[in-house]
C-alpha cells in the first residue's frame, strides 16, 4: 500500500507531523469500513472510507490501486457538562425542559 502525496500533505497539515508508514497502517487496520470501495466499470470509482474511532481519523482508500488518497481528522469530543457546574440537567445528552416551558 502506498501513501499518496496528497495524503502525506494533509496528514502533515492536519496533525502537524509527517506520517510514519507503520503508524498509518496500524491506524488503518483498526479502522471500520463505513463506505466500501466500488468500481462502476466505466472508469469511475467510489473510494472506500475507513474510520478509526479511537484516533478520530477518516481515511479514503483507492483499493484497486492500493493507495491511501486522503485523511480527515475530527475534533475531539467534548465531555457533557455535569450538574455540579450549575448547568441544566441532562439525560442522554438532551437538555430537560423546565416545568411550565
Amino acid at each position: 500500500m502506498r501513501l499518496s502525496k496528497h495524503f502525506k500533505e494533509k496528514w502533515h497539515d492536519r496533525l502537524g507531523e509527517w506520517p510514519r508508514y507503520k503508524q498509518v497502517i496500524s491506524f488503518l487496520r483498526e479502522a471500520i469500513c463505513v463506505q466500501p470501495y466500488r468500481n462502476s466499470g466505466n472508469g469511475q470509482s467510489v473510494l472506500g472510507i475507513y474510520w478509526n474511532y479511537r484516533q478520530n481519523l477518516l481515511f479514503k482508500l483507492d483499493e484497486e490501486r492500493q493507495v491511501l488518497v486522503t485523511v480527515y481528522v475530527g475534533r475531539p469530543c467534548l465531555p457533557l457538562p455535569d450538574r455540579q457546574a450549575g448547568l441544566p440537567d441532562r439525560q442522554a445528552g438532551i437538555i430537560q425542559k423546565k416545568k411550565g416551558d
